[in-house]
């Protein structure tokens, strides 16, 4: 299980159909598992199309993140910069 950030993501859920509806990649919420903030994901399916799944994964999460950070951004009231810059 892989935990989910709900201030940039939303919950497991939301997460889950966000990343089915805008990269086609399919995971399982942790509420199915009684375990709400996270999310399953299951590697079943060859080494190339697991990349192809990581990199959309990645995609994802640094999309989400990067809006997060600009909306941050906007104000410099409580903002950390060293939450947003790039590794």
């Amino acid at each position: 299980m892989i935990a989910v950030e709900k201030s940039i993501y939303g919950d497991d859920v939301l997460f889950a159909q966000n990343l089915i509806k805008e990269e086609s990649v399919f995971c399982l919420p942790g509420s199915a598992f009684s375990a709400p903030g996270y999310v399953r994901i299951v590697l079943t399916y060859d080494e190339q199309i697991m990349r192809e799944a990581a990199d959309r994964i990645k995609d994802f999460c640094e999309r989400y993140a990067g809006a997060k950070c600009q909306e941050e951004d906007s104000s410099d009231e409580g903002y950390e910069a060293n939450n947003c810059e790039s590794s």
